[in-house]
């Protein structure tokens, strides 16, 4: 579950494709600018099934904004958000829908160990030509696949973030190796060979324009 984590707190991703996202929010988006909007959805299979949604914003003049909603039917079981602003770089604030609740995190922490990434080969998924990475990590026979591709919009962009946000930071939102090869166009992670989760990029968006409110944590 450790790599569900990692990758979640991604671009890290489809709440406006599953109507996770309040429909107002969502009609203040503009496609006349340079922001970069990134949609993923996906599903968690085990003692429990949940449908998955990641919605990822970027604007290089004020943050990145990323919202993870976990469902189950109609039911929102889970709602979380992190918000991260180039003005304050050595925090992050993690808020809570469901609890409205937020947990601000003023320090990186280490970065932690990770599982070793090999290159598989190359496949085509959609319009993106990726590289396949996976990672095996032998203490608990799991393993994860990534599809990254340099041609996902935002791509530079967010290796520009990256850049300026220190290691302890990177890990919170990313496994950052991945993006030697590209932004994540799909993920899949497997437990003694059976798939637990597979989470795919749906909507990607280069030229989007985001209200201010945006990238305010709420106030209650």
């Amino acid at each position: 579950m450790k790599r569900i984590k990692i990758f979640f707190l991604l671009v890290p991703v489809a709440l406006c494709s599953a109507g996770l996202v309040s429909p107002d929010r969502v009609s203040n988006h503009n496609t006349d600018a340079n922001g970069v909007l990134l949609v993923y959805t996906g599903s968690l299979q085990g003692i429990m099934s949940f449908d998955i949604g990641i919605h990822v914003e970027i604007d290089s003049a004020v943050g990145v904004r990323y919202d993870v909603v976990f469902e189950k039917g109609d039911n929102v079981m889970s709602h979380v958000a992190l918000f991260y602003k180039f003005s304050d770089p050595l925090k992050t604030i993690i808020y809570n829908y469901v609890s409205h609740k937020s947990i601000v995190n003023s320090c990186c922490g280490s970065s932690g160990g990770g599982s070793n990434l090999k290159v598989v080969g190359t496949d085509l998924i959609d319009s993106f030509s990726c590289t396949h990475l996976q990672g095996i990590n032998n203490s608990d026979e799991g393993a994860e696949d990534y599809w990254v591709s340099t041609g996902v919009p935002g791509y530079s962009k967010l290796l520009n973030i990256l850049n300026n946000i220190s290691p302890g930071l990177q890990q919170m939102f990313v496994n950052g190796n991945i993006f030697q090869w590209g932004g994540p166009v799909k993920f899949v992670e497997t437990f003694h060979g059976q798939g637990i989760a597979n989470v795919r990029l749906v909507e990607a968006n280069s030229t989007m324009s985001f209200p201010a409110s945006d990238f305010d944590v709420p106030s209650s």
